[in-house]
């Protein structure tokens, strides 16, 4: 009986121990509708290029969040939408702009978004002069914006041309 007396006591407390601890927390996964965010990145990066041929610089920088970083091709990174106003002004001033792009892959997450593909760029001089052609590739990452809207935060793209050799002293002659 005194083991009992001492078995009781020792239940209780494992019972208690156990029973008041919190159980694992379910959160739940957020719903995220992906074709409609896939349609609304394809979309936003349609009217982005569209925006870059017409020169219009303020519907271009609409599109990138306000931490937005680059990486582009034979330069330093940029960081803040102010430094890549700052390269597209410099760009459209110096240059029109022809450009297409196609989008081979959107992938939605939560919060987050990735997108891949290829661009085609021309560029003629304003002042004049012969027009130069480049192709290549990009990965872009999005943001969702608190208003449910995606923007770029995280880009990088370069050249899928192969590297010119530099002229000798007779080439250049």
């Amino acid at each position: 009986m005194k083991k009992l007396l001492l078995v009781i006591p020792l239940v209780i407390l494992l019972c208690f121990t156990f029973g008041c601890q919190k159980g694992e927390e379910v959160t739940e996964e957020p719903v995220v509708d992906v074709e409609a965010g896939v349609k609304a990145i394809k979309d936003q990066h349609h009217q982005a290029t569209l925006a870059l041929s017409r020169g219009d610089l303020e519907t271009l920088m609409s599109v990138y969040a306000d931490d937005v970083v680059m990486m582009p091709p034979n330069q330093a990174t940029l960081v803040g939408k102010a430094a890549i106003r700052s390269m597209w002004e410099d760009l459209l001033n110096a240059f029109t702009v022809k450009v297409s792009v196609s989008v081979e892959e959107v992938e939605v997450l939560v919060e987050w978004a990735f997108e891949r593909g290829t661009f085609r760029m021309e560029l003629t001089p304003r002042a004049g002069g012969e027009s130069s052609e480049d192709f290549g590739k990009y990965l872009d990452i999005l943001r969702r914006q608190a208003d449910g809207s995606w923007k770029y935060s995280r880009l990088i793209f370069n050249s899928s041309k192969p590297p010119q050799s530099p002229e000798t002293p007779e080439e250049k002659r």
